[in-house]
């Protein structure tokens, strides 16, 4: 089967994902389920056509891919000698914070604040996607230079109100680390970082937010607890009441977000916010993560929220969402 017939028949039945693989019958994922979506079979020949010039067919290599006026985000890789491709749809325009359901804080406050914004959570659940419609925002209402690093870079950005330079991993920098040294000498006022995955980069992050830079950057933990704890346990014991310091200091907000919904209907975001403030500073600084929670529950009239607060919520208007 042709991989143009695929992507047409898994868009036509709205999905957000396509698994093509070379000899098997493709998949798609829709409203969080997978299924076959034909009887048709991959070719080798097709999943080498889309690959990314000069890829090797042996390794992993992600890319952004154009099939007529769709865009898509596609990791290539084998399984037992086969090429396979997991594709990832991209909405055909940026959608709104509101759109995306995203907490007021975030679009009103958080985001012209100095400092780290981390969003967190699995795969699929949106992260990439929040983070551009904060870009599209600040683009769109204030004149600043901004920063992205992403790999690949997967919404584009006209520059409209702001100057918006998008640099992609690999291609226009080695590295997110690289990336975010340079960014110190090329001036800008934000910094959107695609992802967040070593001690490394952590590092590069809060030293740029310690600078006085917007920085947001995306993260895999399942909620704000967890991610602080991961940022922690990513360093060694010796370092890691620094980085607890450095947290306390430069942390502006930690948002975690899943995707939720009606059984069997199209699943929204749903989130979690932390806003860092001086009891928030505290207990990151003394260790004392487990007490956050509680923390986001005293303080739902400053805009933070437990993801059990927000489904309850979602409930009592009538939303019925299953994770």
């Amino acid at each position: 089967m042709l991989l143009e017939e695929a992507v047409h028949l898994a868009l036509k039945e709205g999905a957000t994902d396509l698994h093509y693989i070379e000899g098997e019958h493709p998949c798609v994922r829709v409203n969080g389920k997978v299924f076959v979506l034909c009887a048709g079979r991959g070719k080798r020949e097709e999943i080498e056509k889309c690959m990314a010039s000069g890829a090797d067919p042996a390794r992993e290599s992600d890319f952004t891919w154009y099939s007529g006026h769709h865009r898509a985000r596609v990791h290539c890789y084998q399984k037992q000698e086969r090429l396979a491709l997991a594709i990832r749809f991209l909405p055909d325009r940026i959608p709104t914070p509101k759109e995306l359901h995203l907490p007021p804080v975030l679009y009103q406050k958080v985001m012209f604040q100095t400092g780290l914004l981390l969003v967190t959570g699995p795969t699929g659940s949106g992260k990439t996607t929040t983070l551009a419609s904060l870009i599209q925002e600040l683009n769109r209402t204030e004149a600043l230079h901004i920063l992205t690093l992403e790999d690949p870079i997967e919404y584009l950005h006209a520059s409209k109100k702001s100057l918006v330079i998008q640099r992609e991993i690999g291609k226009d920098t080695e590295s997110y680390v690289s990336g975010m040294l340079s960014a110190l000498r090329q001036g800008p006022d934000v910094i959107m970082v695609g992802e967040l995955r070593d001690t490394e980069s952590i590092m590069a992050a809060l030293h740029l937010a310690e600078t006085g830079k917007r920085v947001m950057a995306t993260f895999h933990a399942g909620n704000v607890e967890k991610a602080i704890y991961r940022v922690i346990d990513s360093f060694p014991a010796d370092r890691q009441r620094w980085v607890r310091s450095q947290l306390a200091a430069s942390l502006s907000a930690v948002v975690a977000q899943k995707m939720a919904g009606p059984n069997g209907r199209q699943k929204r975001p749903v989130f979690e916010v932390l806003l860092n403030h001086r009891s928030v500073a505290h207990l990151i600084r003394n260790g004392e993560i487990h007490q956050l929670p509680s923390v986001m529950q005293a303080h739902q009239a400053s805009g933070m929220q437990t993801m059990e607060m927000e489904l309850r919520k979602l409930q009592e208007e009538g939303i019925s969402c299953i994770e």
